[in-house]
């Protein structure tokens, strides 16, 4: 019923009892048990129960003055303050949403209305928050939040079809402005960089939640736990440890601090690249054997890694050729990689990607040989001595230094035709061949110990020829010398 239709009863007017409807005022006179009986200014006596009053933030009090409607005049006059609560609270509500200030709110009951979302009771009234509007983060909504008080923003004061209040409320808005104020204040409190005290709070499979004043937690991920690989956080800290940690990144939008244990303690593979940089010989362990090579343990947490063309100058196809996990092994270090490759999109030995991608890269000592620059000059119908590395019937794989590698075709071996090649050359044997051919583009030469047969003869006629050359260069300067003395005389 719409307050603008109701009657005031005044003191002058002497009815008997007054109109159902009627707004009244009066005095509490009495309470005995459950019941607040009130004089009507009057009008005469009512009565009101005292669950009216548990609503309202006023408790019932002998000679209060109270403001109610008569809701029945049987058996004497009962009144109610419903709807005087009800008119106030609304009221409240709207100057609420004018002024967009918020109100408290006491979750009652999960309702199915639209998407779903929660019954709300603010002051006597029932309102309703979508489940879109209590946090963005919420796919449905949570038996937890049932009997929880919250703050909201009142969206809406409207009408139902039976006149009663319809209140939508909203407690997103008030979420992101505190996050938003709660950003800020994080941003000007924490540099990136800074070493803070704090607690462990919580540990997840995710990382370690560290508490480093009374409202602030930051997260270390498992990454930034140790320098070493974990599998469970537990097994580093503990919950109530506590800690030092480094600010490694402050997201004031998301109100996020990520933290750092590892960034306060030496890495060990910096340490380890520093005393052996790129051509030291270093000891290690093979500790496993995959299709790319060996994983070979250096020092603590230190591992490098031998790919399988960087162990034998025979050409393998698994490092378990030549290699057994457990071993212990002498190799030099080829190249030290701090993530350069991965950044431009490169896979690692073992197929991973990523910037923070570093690999200490070894060889076996005959293999760095292989790699050192050319002593002597590399160029056709040069004569050299090279190793044997291959025995195919094709002929004799043989490396030549630096990158190069070689081939003596069995044409060119001086064997007899079809004759076991095997018979006449070991793998490491030192042989002499003259270069046929230099193909720079793949490190390859081609070779031939047969052409060493005529090498002798033209070695022989090149000597004369030049011979020849310089007797008619002398004999030419003595006959010019003899004309210019004739003309003298």
């Amino acid at each position: 019923m719409d307050s603008q239709n109701l009657t005031h009863e005044t003191p002058t007017e002497k009815a008997a009892n007054p109109a159902v409807g009627t707004l009244v005022t009066g005095t509490i006179d009495n309470i005995v048990g459950s019941l607040v009986f009130v004089s009507l200014h009057g009008l005469g006596g009512a009565r009101i129960d005292m669950s009216e009053f548990s609503a309202s933030d006023a408790p019932a009090k002998l000679g209060d003055t109270i403001e109610a409607k008569v809701l029945s005049v049987h058996n004497g006059v009962e009144l109610s303050r419903k709807f005087v609560d009800e008119a106030t609270v609304v009221a409240a509500l709207e100057a609420a949403v004018a002024a967009q200030t918020a109100v408290q709110g006491l979750i009652t009951s999960i309702t199915s209305r639209g998407r779903g979302g929660y019954e709300v009771r603010v002051s006597n009234l029932r309102a309703y928050c979508p489940l879109s509007e209590f946090d963005a983060r919420q796919e449905r909504p949570s038996r937890r939040a049932v009997g929880q008080s919250y703050e909201f923003l009142v969206k809406e004061v409207s009408k139902n079809n039976d006149g009663s209040p319809r209140v939508t409320l909203s407690r997103l808005a008030l979420l992101e402005e505190e996050r938003r104020r709660a950003g800020a204040e994080l941003t000007s409190r924490f540099e990136i960089g800074a070493v803070l005290s704090g607690k462990v709070s919580q540990i997840k499979d995710f990382g370690v939640f560290v508490k480093v004043d009374d409202k602030v937690e930051g997260l270390v991920p498992m990454s930034e736990l140790s320098h070493k690989r974990v599998e469970k956080a537990s097994d580093v800290v503990k919950v109530g440890q506590a800690v030092e940690v480094k600010v490694l990144s402050v997201d004031g939008e998301r109100n996020r601090l990520s933290l750092s244990l590892r960034a306060l303690t030496p890495d060990p593979w910096d340490v380890y690249v520093a005393a052996n940089p790129a051509g030291a010989v270093v000891k290690g362990v093979v500790t496993r054997l995959i299709e790319a090579g060996a994983i070979v343990q250096l020092a603590d947490d230190v591992e490098g890694f031998l790919h399988v063309g960087s162990i034998s100058l025979t050409r393998i196809k698994h490092a378990s050729e030549k290699l057994a996990e457990g071993q212990e092994v002498e190799l030099v270090v080829e190249e030290i990689v701090r993530g350069e490759r991965a950044e431009r999109g490169e896979r690692g030995e073992r197929g991973e990607r990523g910037p923070d991608r570093r690999r200490i890269r070894l060889m076996t000592a005959e293999v760095a040989e292989t790699r050192k620059p050319l002593s002597f000059e590399l160029a056709e119908g040069a004569v050299i001595t090279v190793k044997v590395t291959e025995v195919v019937p094709q002929g004799v794989g043989v490396f030549v230094g630096g990158q190069y590698s070689g081939f003596i075709p069995a044409g060119e071996t001086n064997t007899a035709r079809g004759a076991n090649l095997g018979d006449s050359f070991k793998v490491d044997q030192d042989v002499e061949a003259k270069v046929l051919s230099v193909d720079a583009k793949r490190s390859r030469v081609r070779l031939s110990i047969k052409a060493l047969t005529s090498h002798a003869d033209e070695v022989a006629f090149k000597s004369y020829k030049a011979e020849e050359r310089a007797e008619s260069a002398d004999f030419s300067r003595r006959g010019a010398f003899s004309a210019f003395a004739s003309l003298l005389k």
